[in-house]
C-alpha cells in the first residue's frame, strides 16, 4: 500500500505511515481532521472524489482494518457542520457524517460495494454536549491551530536563527493584534524558541 499522501501528528511532531509507527508497541488512535472527514463522506456517498483522493480514501481503511487502528471523526464532523457565519452547530448533519464515516471503517472493505446503496443502521450519537463542548473550546483551538500556522509561515520566510528572534517575533505579535485580536502565552514562548533555531520545538 502507498501511503506516502499521508501525514500524521504525534507527540514527537509530524510523522508518516507506517514506517515511524510501531503498530506492535502501541494501542493507536486516528482523530481524523475535517479535510479527510469530507473525502470520506463523499466516498460514501459515491460522488465527487478524484482518482488519487479515492485511492487515499481506500487505502487508509484497508491500513486501519488490516492493523485494527481506531478511528475517531466526531470532532472534524465537528467541524465540517459548523456554520462560521452564524456559529451554529448542524446536529443532524455531523451525525449523519460521524456515521457515515464510522460505517466506512468498520465494513470489511470491498472495492465492488457501493456504500450508499446499503442500508445501513448506525446510531452513534451526537448530541447538545457535544455542540457545548465544541461551542467552548474551537474557538481556541483555532486560534492555536492559526497561531501555529504563522509560525510555520515566519519561519519559512525568515530563517530561524538567534538573529532573527527579535524580528520574527514582532511580526508573529503584530500579526495576532492585527487579525486575531488575542495571543497566547503559550504559542509565544513556543515561537522565541522557535525563531531561535532551537530544533527541538520545530517537531
Amino acid at each position: 500500500m502507498d501511503l506516502s499522501s499521508f501525514f500524521i501528528l504525534t507527540y514527537e511532531g509530524e510523522s508518516v505511515l507506517p514506517n515511524s509507527v510501531d503498530l506492535s508497541k502501541h494501542e493507536i488512535v486516528f482523530y481524523l481532521d475535517a479535510n479527510l472527514c469530507l473525502d470520506i463522506v463523499s466516498y460514501f456517498d459515491n460522488k465527487g472524489l478524484l482518482d488519487k483522493a479515492l485511492i487515499n480514501v481506500q487505502t487508509l481503511i484497508v491500513f486501519c482494518q488490516q492493523n485494527k487502528i481506531e478511528v475517531v471523526p466526531k470532532f472534524g464532523a465537528l467541524e465540517l457542520c459548523h456554520n462560521k457565519v452564524s456559529r451554529n452547530l448542524d446536529i443532524l448533519k455531523c451525525k449523519e457524517f460521524v456515521n457515515k464515516i464510522t460505517y466506512a471503517f468498520d465494513k470489511q472493505f470491498d472495492n465492488s460495494v457501493k456504500l450508499n446503496q446499503i442500508d445501513f443502521k448506525y446510531e452513534i450519537e451526537v448530541g447538545e454536549m457535544d455542540r457545548k463542548i465544541f461551542e467552548t473550546f474551537f474557538p481556541l483551538i483555532l486560534t492555536s491551530y492559526v497561531t501555529l500556522l504563522k509560525i510555520y509561515v515566519l519561519c519559512k520566510k525568515n530563517n530561524p536563527q538567534k538573529g532573527n528572534v527579535l524580528k520574527n517575533l514582532k511580526l508573529l505579535l503584530h500579526w495576532c493584534d492585527k487579525h486575531l485580536n488575542a495571543s497566547m502565552a503559550s504559542e509565544i514562548q513556543l515561537a522565541i524558541k522557535i525563531f531561535g533555531g532551537n530544533s527541538e520545538y520545530k517537531k
